[in-house]
């Protein structure tokens, strides 16, 4: 379903979700999340927020679900593989974890794009795998 939100409009309430997330303000952050999923026309990452989201309330295999259909819609794909490493690393899933992460490296132009927090995320994961492997 489009809405009849405007691109402006889509993002400022994503952003009031993204600030509740960073306050702790998991419960709010979540309807928020959950609304866009509904209205945005897959103009935001809400996805990838109601993952987070799970991810902190230690519902990782609901965490896994955001992250893989944020990835089928292709959006924001490095951020929904960061996103499903940190799922599988939660799990103990390291292969599966590396196995991303190794998806990830084969796209060196992507992961540039990505802000310097989520690189750091990225080599913070890499690491994490090598010493559990």
């Amino acid at each position: 379903m489009v809405s009849e939100y405007s691109n402006e409009e889509l993002v400022a309430i994503f952003e009031l979700g993204r600030l509740y997330f960073e306050m702790g303000y998991f419960a709010p952050a979540e309807r928020i999340f959950s609304g866009l999923a509904v209205v945005d026309g897959e103009r935001t990452p809400c996805r990838i927020g109601l993952g987070l989201v799970k991810l902190e309330r230690g519902l990782y295999q609901e965490a896994t679900t955001h992250f893989r259909q944020a990835l089928q819609i292709g959006n924001y794909p490095v951020l929904a593989k960061l996103g499903l490493c940190a799922a599988f690393v939660a799990m103990k899933e390291m292969s599966r974890a590396q196995s991303i992460l190794a998806e990830i490296s084969n796209e060196p132009d992507r992961l540039q794009m990505i802000d310097p927090d989520q690189q750091r995320l990225f080599e913070a994961l890499v690491l994490r795998c090598r010493v559990a492997g």
